[in-house]
């Protein structure tokens, strides 16, 4: 029997390894792995075998290498330790970014045929499974996209909130196996832990002149109100009890501290000196008081009691104690926050049935004596966050409205409704910069949680 001849052409002739090859979509590339410098790494050459160049050289080893279908990426498995994560470059080996932050085996990553999946292999549940990533620009061609992400670590980033001038971002983290304190700069640079390796940190707010950031801290066991210089400096305990402080939140003047304390044995509203003197208790019920937020001129606290035994929202002049019932036909609010003029509260409240039963939580404004209370959107959405654009021109939020949690906003009367993100993953917990013209929120599209930035369309 006759066998025809086959031509066989040898593209590579080195001592090492050389696998896993595939063709560009246009055939002018062939990626493969090489592990003749030492670790295995992602090599192209042409199609004859010349113009070999190593893409990848990091420590570790880079396996299984793909393209995208347009031939301008190619995204691979990189090992670290005993640990896989996908990570994508472009086709010549720049701007290498890591897809996944799992502490699990993620590797053989596959684009779909349209460029909006990543399939890949992953023991991420338990036993190894085929997974798939919805992928976007905001992921794969930051350069080009309105999204941003800001942290990149293993840890979970979380919490994120704008300095006064726009300038910083402070937000917890807990890359040193413990929630700490970061400052960063708005464009994610220069990263800095500012609490210690001895202690929890968490919850910060900036003080008005965004000289200070106040936050609760447990060390020891006991969890207290403390404050800290936006670099780092003077660190001060301002609280110190046995009970449970925290929630703290500066007035518009800079000068005093609303916080939480359980020192009676339940959550009840405290006010001190920015220096943490003077300490009184401003609410003496037997509910539990939380979540407390000042109006713009400082004369009034937004929060939520539950002293009816049901959470709502109430009022409270912090000089004269006079308090005011804002929802009493609500089974459930939370959230409250000042429009930057002073004339509407924004809330979450449960509507469409008995509270946590049936229902949603949805978003609703109201002035501020509680009266000409405003649903913003048709129930059940299942709305969470609201906080008001500084200007007080509208309202961003994070919703299920699409069937999965994504950034929103929409103008005080709930028309010009927005979306602004679109993936498979959670995007929640939005902020607006002072200028409105940027949202930094949390996301898990990329693994852990982390913080990203979008710019608002205009």
């Amino acid at each position: 029997m006759e066998v025809a001849s086959r031509q066989w052409t040898q593209l590579t002739n080195h001592p090492g390894a050389d696998e896993n090859p595939a063709f560009s979509p246009n055939g002018d590339q062939i990626v493969f792995v090489s592990d003749r410098a030492g670790n295995r790494d992602v090599w192209t050459m042409n199609p004859d075998g010349s113009g070999q160049k190593a893409l990848t050289q990091k420590p570790g080893d880079d396996i299984t290498p793909n393209w995208s279908p347009d031939g301008q990426k190619i995204v691979y498995a990189h090992k670290r330790a005993s640990n896989l994560d996908l990570w994508v470059m472009n086709r010549d080996g720049s701007h290498p970014i890591r897809l996944t932050t799992y502490p699990d085996a993620e590797f053989d990553p596959r684009f779909s045929p349209d460029g909006k999946w990543i399939l890949f292999s992953s023991n991420v549940r338990g036993t190894w499974d085929v997974l798939c990533m919805q992928v976007d620009a905001s992921m794969i061609n930051p350069e080009h996209s309105p999204i941003k992400r800001l942290t990149d670590s293993e840890a979970r980033e979380v919490g994120a909130i704008f300095s006064p001038d726009g300038q910083k971002i402070a937000y917890n983290s807990d890359a040193k196996g413990h929630w700490s304190l970061w400052v960063m700069n708005a464009d994610g640079s220069q990263k800095k832990q500012l609490t210690g390796d001895d202690e929890d940190a968490g919850w910060p707010a900036w003080s008005p002149d965004g000289k200070k950031i106040v936050y609760w801290g447990t060390k020891n066991g006991n969890q207290d109100v403390w404050v800290i210089d936006a670099d780092g400096a003077n660190k001060k305990r301002l609280t110190d009890h046995p009970a449970l402080d925290g929630d703290a939140q500066w007035s518009p003047d800079g000068k005093k501290i609303v916080f939480v304390s359980e020192r009676t044995g339940k959550g009840d509203l405290y006010l001190m000196e920015s220096d943490g003197s003077n300490q009184r208790r401003l609410t003496s019920t037997d509910a539990l008081d939380w979540t407390p937020y000042w109006s713009p001129d400082g004369k009034s606290i937004a929060y939520v009691s539950n002293q009816t035994k049901n959470f709502e929202i109430w009022t409270l002049n912090p000089e004269t104690l006079e308090g005011k019932h804002l929802t009493p036909d609500c089974c459930g609010s939370f959230v409250p926050r000042w429009r930057a003029d002073g004339t509407r509260i924004s809330c979450v409240t449960w509507r469409g049935g008995e509270y946590t039963i049936k229902g949603s939580f949805d978003l609703s404004t109201m002035n501020i004596d509680g009266s000409e209370k405003t649903d913003l959107a048709p129930s059940p959405l299942d709305e969470r966050s609201a906080r008001w654009i500084p200007d007080g021109s509208g309202i961003v939020f994070w919703s299920w409205r699409t069937g999965n949690p994504e950034i929103f906003t929409m103008k005080p009367d709930g028309s010009d409704l927005t979306q602004i993100t679109d993936n498979l993953a959670y995007d929640v917990f939005p902020s607006s910069s002072p200028d409105g013209k940027k949202i930094a929120f949390e996301s898990d599209r990329m693994g852990n949680f982390d913080i990203w930035v979008v710019e608002v369309p205009d």
